[in-house]
């Protein structure tokens, strides 16, 4: 081989080629495998996403039925998409609370600050 040109240690890197080659193919395979793996885990997750869901619509459904506003938002918000979506924050803003009757305030004179005058039309006491 030396006669033509190659390197005294031609086989050698031939054989580390080689073995190179197929590990890369060999990796391929293994990438392959690893991509359906992920894709059918992803379809497992779906299914098992979906009936959490219906199984919390089922309540909320029931939690929200005096509140059409919220309601139409899980509806809304409740669909599973094949693309993404962006966030809408529902699970942040959704809120149970019990009504409670509103309070209005009562109407107080405006302070002064120290050092300043009264108003000119204000009553002296």
């Amino acid at each position: 081989m030396v006669e033509h040109a190659l390197p005294s240690d031609f086989l050698e890197q031939l054989e580390a080629a080689t073995s190179a080659l197929q590990e890369s193919i060999d990796g391929r395979g293994a990438a392959r495998a690893g991509q359906v793996r992920a894709t059918k885990q992803l379809a497992v997750s779906l299914s098992l996403g979906t009936q959490f869901v219906q199984i919390l619509d089922a309540a909320l459904t029931k939690a929200l039925r005096t509140d059409p506003a919220k309601l139409a938002e899980w509806d809304n918000v409740k669909r599973i998409t094949i693309k993404g979506v962006p966030n809408t924050g529902f699970i942040t803003t959704l809120a149970f609370v019990t009504p409670v009757a509103a309070v209005t305030p009562i109407a107080s004179p405006p302070a002064t600050q120290p050092g300043s005058l009264p108003a000119p039309n204000a009553k002296a006491a």
